[in-house]
């Protein structure tokens, strides 16, 4: 987790996708962080209230707190989605072949 990386004073868990500045100032905020790896797609959802784009690190970014992180890595959320469908997919493959067999096996047990 973030926070365990000791890299950061305390995480806001349920923060505002796009924190205001009485938000950012009640909380004493010093950074908002957002890494480099990241679906294009989510940039897509943010809308302000007349339907255009808006950037949710707006504020972050006039008040000079906003930093991009480098991410290591490439995975996203999606990627992982795909990872946990496609594992579960695999194991429920070998779960019915699995079954299958041990069903011939009953079968023929039963018949002798």
């Amino acid at each position: 987790s973030t926070q365990s990386t000791g890299y950061v004073d305390e995480v806001v868990i349920g923060a505002p996708v796009s924190p205001n500045e009485q938000f950012l100032s009640d909380l004493n905020i010093s950074v908002v962080a957002h890494g480099t790896q990241y679906e294009v797609a989510s940039e897509l959802k943010y809308k302000d209230n007349f339907g255009e784009a808006s950037d949710p690190y707006e504020t972050a970014k006039k008040l000079g707190i906003y930093q991009e992180v480098q991410s290591p890595h490439t995975l996203t959320t999606s990627g992982l989605v795909e990872r946990i469908v496609s594992n579960r997919r695999a194991f429920m493959d070998r779960q019915m072949a699995k079954f299958k067999k041990e069903s011939v096996i009953n079968k023929e047990k039963n018949e002798n």
